[in-house]
């Protein structure tokens, strides 16, 4: 694919009359003025190998949209399953929650997402679908019943799911609603009763029969390990929305606080370009897209409204216009790869005492009275041995386990070699870039091995080694003549010195090698480990990866985790997840259902289940100077010399962060107010706890600030007055697990410090979510400059952390 396309007809793009003059007859008949819509705009290159590169851009007076959401809720019984939460070492821990506990809290981590102008209902089903909620505005009010109702369900019965999707597209379609609207369906397995034709089929059959459901997306939301992921995928993709695996517990909150950020940030809907489905078009984003020698575009939504066409002239591709159509091309390549095809048929026979797991189709023929319990999805065939010799014969679709596990395998670490090459080659030119990223990924996982650590620990230690090389890298990139000399030996003969100049320019800055950078992040890491094994492949992995396709099909950021996805939020979205991730980091814990735990087990969910954030404690309480006196916390300065935590000591101020709180939820531990996770010891105690885990928590309205002390040399924190020891921000604690953090615990708490405004001073003020984790990480590595109160401070920042959603981590 590298002959060059015939330019594109320019008469097809035609450019828009003036417009009218303020004083237009037709502008003077609106008395009122009309209320300011989304707009989108179509820039469209040519010359791109065989294919046109379209940027669309949406522009948006407004921050977020009101939306309807009908949650579908599995309560079979099979929802009583306990549910397990991987700590940070990758091992399962069990806090007696079942996954029907852990629904119920991602259903309110949604209420707590919305405002008043949106809506909200909730449809159960197990046997039969029952609304236990009927659509209402989503204040106070109704966040109380809600929480009622979801207290008094239990598991019990079948699993009816298109029972249950059924009823909410009714309910939907019912109210006639003007808002945007969307079904996110929550199971844990197989249904068990199913329609005629299976659930996409009856999606399909509703939508041709009752026109406005087409209108109606559905997400749907697969927990645990026994899934029909076909189904699930398909009616996510059917309806325009996202399938979304939830593997374990701690990714709820990430996953559910990201779809209701993408959902409000949403300005169309399912939206197309000519035919080429694009997804949704977010506020304050720009999506690219191929489209073969295209005669005309038109930008239509779900409706078919039409959004925009293009207009103006046609653009010759530039560097910068090449680079986006590899990343485009890269995507696509993505999806194609993680995408499980239908396994084909073959014939197979069988003898007495086999035992295999498969699927089939066609006549089945068996022993004389034997019953087989093989079925559509496939079970265990059994034979009873004392039956006479038979001939069994099926049309065995085998390659349901084994060759799409294969296949993807491959498919994928080609892939991976192939974005590689890409960076490397003259388009980007960064292997250098990508060999100090191997490098430090090298480094990382050496010495996790050393210290004996799991598989999962270092495959942690490996990618957030490669992300922070990466980004080092590119910070360090050569001055721009050097750059330009290398590149233009990279570049083919012939080519003109205005592209030397211009890719000089563009490395170490460029949003689409950070996309593609991000795609080998995930093929070399999660999705190799979800193909290393046909038991991965079956238990986990191809859940994993129709889940990250259905992502990448849509262009959303549906978790932190998944690097390849980061970059489709835009500043609106990140705006939105920020107060997403606020108002889920202050949900109250639920109580396990399952015998056998107590309330500590409430704390422990919300300590592994939120996402751990700034620590700071209220400025009224007392902080111990080693001269013998007393001083609020919030009185502080850079100079005083308090008592150190775990020395008795001198511990001098070196920097008080003042952060900006709305409502925070305080835990008293002796007579300290911190937040749930700033780790403090008890007077008199000897380690250290979370105040979530040893305390209850109060909504103080009153407190508008938290503090956090960073000090010289090693003094790990101070003592209050009662005798609590407060940990400080750079402390140096690694062998306490409560105690130690990758970036409030090391140096790089400091670092980032230092770039901020005040911090020579002495003095840092924040606001809310300023504490970020960038693309991949499970833990806070940054402060958001957009969040630091004052002059912005001259800084280099990390080219993925800026490009990707900075998720702001609540206290």
């Amino acid at each position: 694919m590298t002959n060059k396309s015939p330019r594109l007809p320019r008469k097809a793009f035609a450019l828009p009359g003036p417009p009218a003059p303020p004083n237009s007859p037709a502008l003077l008949q609106n008395k009122l003025p009309t209320p300011p819509k989304d707009s989108f705009a179509l820039r469209v290159v040519e010359g791109i190998e065989d294919a046109a590169l379209v940027e669309i851009k949406c522009d948006a007076p407004a921050t977020k949209t009101a939306i309807e959401l009908m949650v579908v809720l599995d309560i079979s019984g099979s929802m009583s399953t306990e549910c397990k939460v991987q700590d940070a070492s990758g091992q399962a821990q069990k806090h007696g929650f079942s996954i029907l506990d852990v629904c119920k809290h991602a259903t309110r981590a949604l209420a707590a997402t919305l405002d008043a102008d949106s809506r909200l209902g909730l449809i159960t089903f197990d046997n039969i679908a029952e609304l236990v909620l009927p659509s209402a505005s989503v204040d106070e009010d109704h966040v109380k019943q809600l929480h009622t109702v979801l207290d008094d369900l239990a598991p019990r019965g079948c699993t009816n799911l298109w029972g249950g999707l059924e009823k909410a597209l009714g309910e939907l379609n019912k109210q006639g609603s003007s808002l945007p609207r969307a079904v996110v369906l929550l199971t844990d397995g197989l249904p068990n009763t199913r329609p005629e034709g299976g659930e996409v089929e009856a999606l399909r059959k509703m939508k041709r029969l009752e026109k406005d459901v087409s209108d109606i997306t559905v997400h749907t939301f697969g927990f645990g390990y026994s899934l029909d992921d076909e189904v699930l995928d398909g009616l996510a993709s059917e309806a325009g929305g996202i399938f979304a695996f939830v593997p374990d517990a701690g990714m709820v909150g990430t996953t559910f606080t990201n779809l209701s950020a993408s959902l409000r940030a949403s300005a169309a809907s399912d939206a197309l370009l000519n035919d080429l489905p694009l997804g949704d078009l977010r506020r304050g984003e720009t999506k690219h897209a191929l489209l073969a020698n295209p005669e005309k575009l038109l930008l239509t939504d779900r409706q078919g409204q039409n959004l925009a066409r293009a207009t103006g002239v046609v653009h010759v591709a530039t560097v910068a216009d090449r680079r986006f159509a590899a990343a485009e091309r890269f995507r696509m390549q993505l999806i194609d790869a993680l995408r499980i095809s239908p396994p084909p048929a073959e014939m197979v026979s069988f003898q007495p005492g086999d035992r295999i797991e498969a699927q089939f189709q066609g006549r089945q023929t068996w022993y004389a009275g034997t019953i087989s319990r093989a079925t559509a999805t496939g079970y265990d065939v059994d034979y009873d041995d004392g039956d006479r010799e038979q001939n069994v014969s099926a049309t065995l679709i085998r390659s349901e386990v084994t060759d799409a596990w294969a296949s993807t395998r491959r498919v994928c670490a080609e892939l991976a070699v192939e974005a590689r090459e890409m960076l490397a080659g003259p388009l980007f030119g960064l292997g250098n870039e990508l060999a100090a990223a191997d490098a430090s990924a090298a480094v990382a996982v050496a010495k996790a091995s050393g210290a004996g650590a799991s598989d999962a620990l270092r495959e942690m230690a490996r990618a957030d080694a490669w992300r922070d090389g990466w980004e080092a890298a590119l910070r360090r990139a050569p001055p721009r003549s050097e750059r330009r000399i290398a590149l233009a030996l990279s570049l083919p003969k012939g080519a003109p010195t205005s592209e030397v100049y211009e890719l000089a320019g563009l490395v170490g800055t460029d949003v689409a090698a950070n996309r593609i950078a991000g795609g080998i992040m995930d093929l070399e890491g999660q999705v190799k480990i979800a193909t290393s094994s046909q038991r991965e492949w079956k238990r986990w992995g191809r859940y994993y990866c129709r889940s990250l396709a259905s992502a990448h099909r849509r262009g959303t950021c549906h978790n932190f985790k998944d690097q390849s996805v980061q970059h489709y939020f835009g500043s609106v979205a990140k705006d939105l997840l920020a107060d997403a991730d606020a108002a889920f980091s202050k949900l109250p814990p639920p109580k396990p259902s399952r015998e056998g735990c107590g309330v500590a087990s409430g704390a422990a969910m919300a300590r592994a289940y939120h996402y751990r954030g700034n620590g700071c404690v209220a400025g009224d309480s007392l902080a111990r100077l080693f001269d013998g006196t007393r001083k609020r916390v919030s009185d502080v300065v850079k100079g005083d010399v308090l008592v150190d935590a775990l020395t008795n000591g001198p511990a001098v101020v070196r920097c008080v962060v003042r952060t900006r709180m709305l409502d925070p939820t305080l835990y008293a531990v002796g007579d300290v107010r911190a937040t749930a996770w700033h780790p403090c010891m008890a007077p008199g105690g000897d380690r250290w706890s979370f105040p979530a885990e040893v305390t209850m928590p109060v909504v103080d309205r009153d407190v508008a600030y938290v503090y956090s002390f960073l000090f010289e040399g090693r003094a790990t924190g101070y003592l209050s007055v009662g005798g609590t020891a407060v940990i400080g921000l750079g402390h140096g604690i690694t062998d306490d697990s409560v105690a130690a953090h990758p970036f409030y615990g090391t140096e790089r708490v400091v670092d980032a410090l230092k770039d901020c405004y005040g911090f020579s001073e002495g003095r840092v003020d924040l606001l809310d979510g300023a504490y970020v984790r960038a693309a991949g990480n499970r833990y806070v590595s940054a402060i958001d400059p957009d969040r630091v109160v004052g002059p912005m401070a001259s800084r280099t920042v990390p080219t993925i952390a800026v490009e990707a959603p900075l998720v702001a981590a609540s206290a």
